[in-house]
């Protein structure tokens, strides 16, 4: 609609601007009317009006192409998210999956990363743990799991991102959902060692832990940021990225990460 609206606007000004010229042509000229607006329109006028038109209607189509894709795109992802809050049986994932991505997008402009980087690390946000349908319940809901059935449940990383793959929309963050469970030192699923592990998990890691500590989800003691942050620097090179942690706290402690619930444990680093 915006496209065809520019379009027209432009029509009805080259129109209104063709007859005001021909009104003074005819009257400087003391030629008739009609004869005016034929002089008006020139070959060369007539081919710039239609050449800006044709350029015109080839953005209108692209845009509104554009936006379709942008919509299917959030569509499907709400459909994830809906498919997940009924998987959980309430809303609280899709609560902290909108706090992590805050954080990881903060993590992403620190470190450069590309927008294409940034579309992989809301797919990570919002569906890392899809593959989960593929894991029985009573694996999922049990508490203590030994060898063989840690195994199969660490299968969900595998299956989750073969099913972002299948989509168009979520595609691009597959590999981050095959890999978001590695760890700094090698111990993770697929034993992923350093920086071979892709910057988005290294990135998503931090932000997950982060706000597990200071939104728990099952009954632990919620930590204030103070206590969160020392944590995070415990771990470092073992369950997380030494330069992604260093990075975190600084931005937290410049307060450039903004709570946007106002909640009290962003108040690291104010006096």
């Amino acid at each position: 609609m915006l496209g065809i609206g520019i379009i027209l606007f432009h029509a009805l000004m080259s129109a209104a601007i063709w007859v005001v010229d021909s009104a003074f042509l005819s009257f400087y000229a003391e030629i008739e009317f009609a004869a005016a607006l034929w002089s008006g329109a020139s070959a060369l006028r007539l081919g710039v009006r239609l050449f800006i038109i044709g350029m015109l209607m080839i953005y209108s189509f692209m845009r509104v192409h554009q936006l379709r894709r942008e919509n299917g795109y959030y569509s499907d992802f709400d459909k994830l998210k809906k498919a997940e809050d009924a998987y959980y049986g309430n809303n609280e994932s899709r609560l902290k999956s909108e706090r992590v991505l805050y954080h990881c997008q903060a993590l992403a402009n620190y470190f450069n990363m590309t927008a294409e980087d940034h579309d992989a690390l809301r797919v990570l946000c919002y569906c890392h743990d899809i593959g989960k349908v593929s894991v029985p319940q009573n694996i999922l809901y049990k508490q203590q799991l030994n060898v063989d059935e840690r195994r199969t449940y660490d299968l969900h990383t595998e299956f989750g991102a073969q099913i972002a793959a299948q989509l168009e929309q979520t595609r691009c963050g597959a590999e981050l959902i095959r890999y978001h469970h590695e760890y700094y030192n090698g111990s993770g699923v697929f034993g992923l060692h350093g920086n071979d592990i892709p910057l988005g998990c290294r990135i998503f890691a931090v932000a997950w832990a982060y706000d597990c500590m200071v939104h728990p989800q099952k009954r632990m003691r919620s930590m204030v940021c103070d206590e969160a942050l020392q944590e995070l620097r415990y771990y470092e090179g073992t369950a997380f990225d030494p330069e992604v942690v260093e990075a975190f706290i600084k931005l937290m402690s410049k307060n450039r990460l903004l709570a946007p619930l106002g909640q009290r444990e962003y108040a690291y680093g104010r006096n």
